[in-house]
């Protein structure tokens, strides 16, 4: 099994997307209109169709509340699962879901990270903590404050291809001479984080030499419709994650913000 988290930073209102309340008084439900939708009973947002016709291979939670209004907090906590980190203490107490996921199952084939966070920005809380490096997410693209996609990178990324005249064997051999002059320190390291950066090692060697995360990452080899199905920018985005899973990784998350909408909501949505 694989996980593709939609991170939605800052988190649209659920009156005026998937819980409309169309029958509350005028004063108290969003300035949009409900649509019914593939699942009987349910209506969303009017902004909404093409989510409606897919509404029969959803959950709605309506269950969950709370009563903490810290963003940094609730960031924290839906990310990893306990309270710790504020406004005013922003740093994490626990690692996210896919550090946890990195750590006890790894990715599902070899050259691919095992958890990769495309756009990270915002309160972030998506890292590894007290699990170390290795459990840290493959960090790529851009991170965009507002609602338009941030840029990713092309499958001709110089940090997943071979530079001129690098080969394999070389970087094996290299490997191999760094690994005994770092024994000579990990002998006296008490942290583990030597251990850490072993298997960050391991991993990005795999994955430069063995392709299948560059042609995961490269869009471009979808066929025509498929992207044009997907559209751009968070589509392309969505698409990417696709590939990504598919090409082994056991967890992604992409990151879309900022949805923190007050005042402006009307023009945001």
């Amino acid at each position: 099994r694989s996980v593709i988290l939609v991170w939605q930073h800052g988190g649209p209102s659920q009156l005026d997307t998937f819980d409309m309340k169309p029958d509350s008084p005028r004063e108290y439900r969003g300035p949009y209109g409900s649509i019914p939708t593939s699942l009987p009973g349910l209506r969303i947002c009017d902004k909404m169709p093409f989510h409606a016709r897919i509404m029969d291979r959803t959950s709605v939670i309506r269950s969950f509340t709370h009563n903490n209004g810290d963003h940094w907090a609730a960031a924290h906590w839906l990310l990893t699962g306990y309270l710790g980190a504020t406004g005013s203490d922003r740093k994490a107490r626990n690692p996210s879901m896919g550090a946890i996921s990195a750590h006890l199952r790894g990715s599902h084939e070899k050259g691919v990270p095992a958890y990769v966070n495309m756009n990270d920005g915002g309160f972030g809380f998506h890292g590894a903590s007290y699990l170390g490096v290795a459990c840290n997410p493959f960090r790529t693209g851009s991170y965009s404050y507002g609602n338009e996609a941030g840029m990713l990178p092309t499958a001709r990324a110089s940090s997943l291809k071979l530079v001129n005249g690098l080969t394999a064997e070389k970087i094996s051999t290299r490997v191999s001479l760094m690994k005994r002059l770092d024994a000579l320190r990990s002998d006296i390291d008490k942290s583990g984080a030597f251990h850490g950066m072993d298997s960050m090692l391991q991993e990005a060697v795999d994955i430069v030499t063995s392709g299948k995360a560059r042609a995961a990452f490269d869009v471009s080899l979808e066929d025509k419709q498929t992207r044009e199905r997907y559209g751009p920018g968070w589509g392309e985005q969505a698409l990417m994650a696709r590939r990504l899973i598919e090409a082994g990784v056991r967890f992604v998350t992409l990151n879309t913000g900022y949805w923190d909408d007050h005042g402006n909501i009307k023009k945001a949505l």
